[in-house]
């Protein structure tokens, strides 16, 4: 629950401040990667939990989870626009900055 109250908050600081600078804000596109963040926040959260119960050691434990979080970013490389074969991306790209 703290994790979900940061992300909105921080959402709604970010959308708030790029409304005031630029004039206008993508609220969809900022709400989909901040849904997305938090999905994988609640995934490293409840992985880092399940780590702890299955290690008995906490150190071999949060070596095990930053080793995951290492493997999930290195293979969301590959999810990269310029890797070949790269699926369809959950949020589009949009241009409304480069107006």
């Amino acid at each position: 629950m703290f994790l979900a109250v940061l992300v909105v908050i921080g959402a709604l600081l970010t959308w708030g401040l790029t409304e005031t600078i630029f004039g206008k804000a993508p609220g969809s596109a900022l709400g989909s990667a901040a849904l997305v963040w938090l999905i994988f926040g609640i995934m490293l959260i409840a992985l880092m939990t399940l780590l702890c119960v299955l290690i008995g050691s906490t150190a071999r434990a949060a070596g095990a989870g930053l080793g995951v979080y290492a493997l999930v970013s290195t293979a969301s490389e590959a999810l990269h626009e310029d890797a070949p074969g790269r699926p369809v991306p959950v949020v589009q790209e949009t241009t409304w900055c480069r107006e």
